[in-house]
């Protein structure tokens, strides 16, 4: 099996940074102007501006599916899930956003608390962090075949 990696959509992150810098503008106007209750907003879309920024950097967030199993990168911390370990991939939604969950193989290392809340809150054990450029059908069908 050939490595394959696959990198979010760099459009959707440059427009989060830009309206979390926007918000931020915004809320420093409304400072100036004598709202003290802006200064929330203002650290809020102050930190998700940066975080955004971060995601773009080269090695931040990428998903890559190799023969032993595949390893998801969030903001420079990799998660590696081995083949074995899952059950399988699937799409679905979860709060207006589309999403690829993951189950698992019954006792495979892991949370086993936290696998255990999630399916009882989405009906599945655990989800990516995003769809990597791909619909939500496509990516679990690409890791299915891969698994």
């Amino acid at each position: 099996m050939k490595t394959q990696t696959f990198y979010p959509r760099r459009a959707k992150l440059i427009a989060l940074h830009s309206v979390s810098v926007a918000f931020v503008v915004a809320g420093i106007w409304a400072l100036q102007k004598g709202e003290r209750m802006m200064w929330f907003p203002v650290v809020f879309f102050g930190c998700c501006a940066v975080v955004f920024l971060l995601m773009l950097m080269p090695g931040a967030a990428y998903l890559r599916i190799e023969e032993q199993g595949l390893t998801f990168v969030s903001l420079f911390r990799p998660t590696t899930i081995a083949w074995d370990s899952v059950r399988g991939f699937y799409s679905g939604r979860m709060m207006r956003r589309s999403v690829v969950y993951i189950d698992y193989v019954s006792g495979s290392a892991g949370a086993p608390r936290l696998r255990a809340l999630s399916k009882a809150l989405c009906g599945h054990e655990g989800a990516l962090p995003d769809t990597y450029s791909h619909s939500p059908e496509e990516l679990a069908s690409i890791l299915n075949e891969a698994k």
